[in-house]
């Protein structure tokens, strides 16, 4: 019994150290998307940083507020709100 215990603990931790790859690998991938020739990809790239919502992705929406494209714009000051949580930007 005290055997299952452990490795039910054991499994749960590797599962949320998966988890945190993952989530990191999402995050590096969109911000690296944001710099993408095709605006729909930055776009794409700039909701998903706003779904997520982690901080590391605010330096690059803000860079993303200046870009060519007036959607990718709109779409990066959503997500920086969304971060946020205030109507800021």
């Amino acid at each position: 019994m005290r055997f299952r215990k452990i490795l039910i603990v054991v499994v749960l931790v590797v599962l949320s150290i998966v988890m945190v790859i993952l989530q990191n690998y999402r995050i590096e991938r969109n911000i690296r998307q944001l710099k993408d020739e095709d605006w729909v990809v930055r776009e794409v790239a700039v909701v998903a940083l706003g779904k997520i919502g982690d901080v590391r992705a605010v330096e690059p929406l803000i860079q993303a507020l200046k870009d060519e494209d007036e959607d990718v714009r709109g779409a990066a000051k959503n997500a920086l709100n969304k971060i946020k949580g205030t109507d800021t930007f």
